[in-house]
């Protein structure tokens, strides 16, 4: 079993108004109490996943905390990146991740949600 102090949540969507987005917040159970979520039109280069990031408003739970290291930021916005890569194919409806638990500086995935568009034609 993976364990953490801090959990984020990370996904991509696809917005009826806006098309693919990624988003990153504050995840596991504090995901609805403390309802800071951050949004980026997909595809994301690296400066995009950046400032992703740094778009958070609880950017204390990134740093280091209670001896434990910083969220390594590089790692996370890969992970970011790839999310806004999943939004090039037509058959990935969103992606749900959480919680991400981080684990010595680290971004787990412990859980995650991939739906279908649908949209496959049958071979």
């Amino acid at each position: 079993m993976v364990q953490g102090s801090r959990e984020l949540i990370a996904g991509m969507v696809r917005n009826p108004q806006f098309g693919p987005c990624v988003m990153l917040g504050v995840g596991g159970v504090l995901t609805e109490a403390v309802a800071d979520v951050a949004f980026r039109l997909a595809p994301l280069g690296r400066l995009d996943a950046h400032d992703l990031i740094n778009d958070l408003g609880t950017q204390a739970l990134l740093g280091g905390l209670r001896g434990e290291p910083a969220v390594d930021r590089d790692a996370l916005a890969d992970i970011l990146c790839g999310l806004g890569d999943l939004a090039a194919d037509p058959d990935v409806a969103s992606v749900d991740l959480n919680p991400l638990i981080i684990v010595d500086g680290r971004a787990i995935a412990v859980d995650a949600l991939v739906e279908a568009t649908g949209n496959r034609s049958p071979i």
